[in-house]
């Protein structure tokens, strides 16, 4: 189980626990967002454990947490293929069958061409060492940096159309999310097969915590790793209400990453044994990288260019140790 991140972990866990599978699909035009978050949250009593799917439609900031009977999520021992309700979810597929108050969405979507972080024998994935411990507060996984999409989907009898659009997938899985931390993604640069994943966050460990971090940049195929298992650096990290702005790098290259921030959308998360509205997130920012190589201590500009339709939380009080 811990080399296929992408499966269900919660056989045989005791609450509390949650599992959450994050789809983001934008259309080829950019007109049309839609995030799609199934899983799964097991509370100390039966009234707090339930399934459930979140659909955030990102043409008007729009949000809703479908609550399914715990009875209803099914999810496979041996791949990723997870039931929620009558809707249907996977690597390479998902079919959408949601009729709740204030939202009916039905539809296919087909991916393909994924580019997920990699999984190795001493690195189970984007957490890196931290992958086998079993303690951990809350674990992470990039499942697709990029993908294509075909298919459209119905939502409240508006026909979305995601055929040539991009794709990106993720997953969390644990207790409950962490205190305090920053997110942020997107995969629409001008280069191919070009993508931005980045996460700062408190965590737990034993009876302290450390400031963690998680970052992914795969410019034209090709995946640099910045994390505080590889011995990467944060060098600046300022926050406004208006941007972030940041400097992370190891001996042989370098990022400067200038994300926008936005007014978000309620999404519900885990927080001390119960699912809430807790986190607020964006999809209109703008994200803007300059890569740099490393040689004889000066910086060598690489790369650099923006990407619109980036995803962004900020949550708790963004006060990092470093």
């Amino acid at each position: 189980m811990i080399y296929k991140p992408e499966i269900y972990h919660g056989f045989a866990k005791k609450p509390p626990f949650f599992e959450g599978w994050y789809y983001k699909q934008i259309s080829s035009d950019g007109e049309n967002t839609l995030i799609l978050i199934p899983g799964i949250f097991i509370g100390k009593s039966a009234d707090d454990t339930h399934a459930f799917i979140q659909v955030y439609d990102g043409r008007n900031g729009t949000s809703w947490y479908c609550r399914f009977p715990a009875e209803s999520f099914i999810a496979s021992r041996h791949e990723f293929s997870v039931q929620v309700g009558a809707s249907r979810f996977s690597r390479d597929s998902v079919h959408l069958d949601i009729h709740q108050d204030g939202v009916a969405l039905i539809g296919d979507l087909n991916f393909s061409n994924h580019h997920p972080w990699p999984v190795t024998l001493f690195s189970p994935g984007a957490m890196g060492p931290y992958g086998f411990l079993p303690f951990m507060e809350c674990n992470h996984a990039v499942l697709s940096f990029t993908h294509n999409i075909e298919g459209m989907v119905s939502l409240n009898g508006a026909i979305l159309n995601f055929s040539r659009g991009k794709g990106y997938m993720e997953k969390d899985w644990g207790s409950a999310f962490p205190s305090t931390y920053i997110w942020f993604q997107t995969n629409h640069f001008n280069a191919p097969d070009t993508s931005l994943f980045g996460s700062i966050a408190e965590i737990p460990w034993r009876n302290a915590s450390f400031s963690g971090f998680i970052f992914g940049f795969m410019l034209k195929g090709k995946l640099f790793r910045y994390a505080t298992y590889t011995g990467a650096k944060i060098q600046k990290l300022l926050v406004s209400e208006r941007e972030i702005e940041l400097i992370i790098g190891d001996r042989r290259t370098e990022l400067e990453i200038n994300v926008e921030r936005h007014h978000g959308s309620a999404l519900y998360a885990p927080y001390s044994g119960e699912m809430r509205t807790q986190i607020y997130e964006s999809l209109s920012g703008k994200a803007s990288v300059k890569f740099h190589r490393i040689e004889a201590g000066s910086r060598i500009s690489e790369w650099e260019g923006s990407a619109d339709h980036t995803g962004l939380e900020c949550v708790g009080s963004l006060n990092f140790r470093f």
